[in-house]
C-alpha cells in the first residue's frame, strides 16, 4: 500500500478564548503526504513568527529532500527509511533558521516553537517532533499517544529555535488501512482528555472535518485557554 496516495485529511486552527492572537501554524500537503503542526511558545517574543518559519522551512526542506531520498531503507542500526533522515534534517534546518533570525533581529530574540511533522510514504509514517505538541494514533478501539512530551513552558526543556542546536525525536512505523492520526497543540490536550478525544474521533470516524471542528469546540467549551490546532489524517480502507 502506498500511504501517500491513500490518505484523507482535515486541519483546523483556532485562537481559543483567552489568547489575543493565534501563534500556532499548520500545513497539510496531501500530494506528498506531508503534514506539519507548530505551536509558538506563549510568553515568548514572536511565537507566531517562529511557528510559521518552522512550518515553512521544514516543508521546503522535506520537499527538496524527497526528490533525492527515494524509499529505500537504510542499512544502519536504526532500520529507518532514508526519508526519516530527510525529515530529521529538515527540522534541524528549521531550528537553525529560527535561531539565526532571533539572533539577528532584536524583536525576535528568544522566540521558539514546538513542532510535530509526519510524512506518509509507502506503507509507513515517519514522524519527527520537538516540544509538547503531540501525535496520536487511533487504530480500531485503541488510542495511543505516539510522541513523548518535551515540556516547553515554563520549563523550556526542549523547543525549536531557542538554542543553536536541537535534539529531534524521530520514529517510524507501519500504517494500516483505517488508522487515524491526530497531530495537535497543547491547546487541545490541556482542555480535552484523551478519552473524550478518542470518543470524538470514533463518533465522527467517517467525517474528519466534523471531528476537527468538534475537537476545537470541546477545547473552547472547556475554557479555550490557549490556541487550539488539530490535523487529522486517515488511511483509507
Amino acid at each position: 500500500m502506498n500511504a501517500t496516495g491513500n490518505i484523507t485529511s482535515a486541519a483546523l486552527s483556532d485562537r481559543g478564548r483567552k489568547r489575543l492572537q493565534n501563534e500556532d501554524s499548520i500545513l497539510t500537503d496531501a500530494d506528498t503526504g506531508v503534514v506539519i503542526l507548530a505551536d509558538g511558545l506563549g510568553g515568548h517574543n514572536a511565537g507566531e513568527v517562529a511557528s510559521a518559519l518552522a512550518v515553512t522551512v521544514t516543508h521546503e526542506q522535506i520537499l527538496q529532500g524527497l526528490k533525492d531520498a527515494g524509499s529505500n531503507r537504510t542499512d544502519d542500526e536504526t532500520g529507518l527509511s532514508s526519508i526519516s533522515r530527510v525529515v530529521e534534517q529538515a527540522v534541524i534546518h528549521a531550528n537553525s533558521a529560527i535561531h539565526a533570525k532571533a539572533q539577528k533581529e532584536a524583536e525576535y530574540r528568544g522566540m521558539g516553537t514546538t513542532i510535530v511533522v509526519c510524512v506518509f510514504h509507502d506503507d509507513l509514517i515517519t514522524t519527527a517532533h520537538v516540544g509538547d505538541s503531540r501525535l496520536y494514533r487511533k487504530r480500531g478501539q485503541n488510542f495511543t499517544q505516539l510522541t513523548e512530551d518535551h515540556f516547553t513552558w515554563p520549563w523550556l526543556d526542549r523547543a525549536l529555535g531557542v538554542e543553536e542546536d536541537v535534539l529531534v525525536d524521530v520514529m517510524e512505523e507501519s500504517v494500516l488501512p483505517g488508522d487515524t492520526y491526530l497531530l495537535c497543540s497543547d491547546g487541545l490536550t490541556d482542555m480535552v482528555n484523551d478519552s473524550d478525544i478518542q470518543a470524538t474521533l470514533t463518533e465522527h470516524d467517517s467525517d474528519l472535518d466534523q471531528a476537527a471542528r468538534e475537537l476545537v469546540q470541546r477545547a473552547n467549551e472547556n475554557g479555550g485557554k490557549d490556541n487550539i490546532s488539530v490535523i487529522l489524517v486517515k488511511i483509507r480502507k
